[in-house]
């Protein structure tokens, strides 16, 4: 684990740097998530509607399609990459509909991101209180919360944004080839969320 300069061992025992306090956060901010859609569901605008249509589809077989049964046929789902639909149509093998996937697959996705916003900021910062805070101020965000608690894109490329730009930090402390095609890999994936990741 990268450590600032100047920060010996000894000093990194709060709870705040634990891998279980991470990992916990982490599963607390997609309990919220999914709290949050108690009673109501996942949250749909005109995007999530296309995502879903789109997942539906690719289920039965009729490809990047969306928007099934109109006077014109089948849409081409081609205004946005192709990444959420998937996501949202792989748990559909197993019976789970793309609505209901969504709000497992944000959330999942939030509970990553405050995990490892964690992760990062344990290897830069020296406080453990102002880690304990930032993690906390990740994992209670009211913005991340509601785009989580819906089913659009921006958890997963907030995900794979933090993800890449953490393997490129590493990288530039040791050099591992492997880390920055970690980076790489992870901003290729945000690409793959949505366009705005070019």
């Amino acid at each position: 684990m990268n450590r600032p300069p100047g920060l010996a061992r000894g000093a990194i025992s709060g709870v705040a740097r634990s891998s279980a306090f991470l990992a916990a956060a982490g599963a607390a901010g997609a309990a919220l998530v999914l709290l949050r859609g108690l009673g109501y569901g996942v949250a749909l605008d005109v995007d999530s509607a296309a995502y879903i249509s789109t997942a539906r589809n690719l289920l039965e077989g009729a490809g990047f399609s969306m928007w099934n049964q109109t006077p014109f046929g089948d849409v081409p789902y081609i205004d946005s990459p192709p990444l959420l639909p998937l996501a949202l149509a792989l748990p559909g093998l197993f019976g789970l509909d793309a609505a209901e996937a969504a709000r497992y697959v944000n959330a999942a996705a939030f509970g990553a991101t405050v995990a490892a916003v964690g992760a990062w900021l344990r290897t830069r910062l020296r406080s453990d209180g102002i880690l304990l805070w930032a993690v906390c101020a990740c994992a209670l965000s009211p913005p991340l919360a509601r785009a989580a608690a819906g089913a659009d894109t921006e958890p997963l490329f907030v995900l794979f944004v933090v993800l890449s730009l953490f393997a490129l930090d590493r990288y530039l402390d040791d050099g591992r080839a492997r880390l920055l095609a970690a980076a790489a890999a992870c901003a290729a994936l945000a690409c793959l969320t949505r366009y705005v990741g070019v």
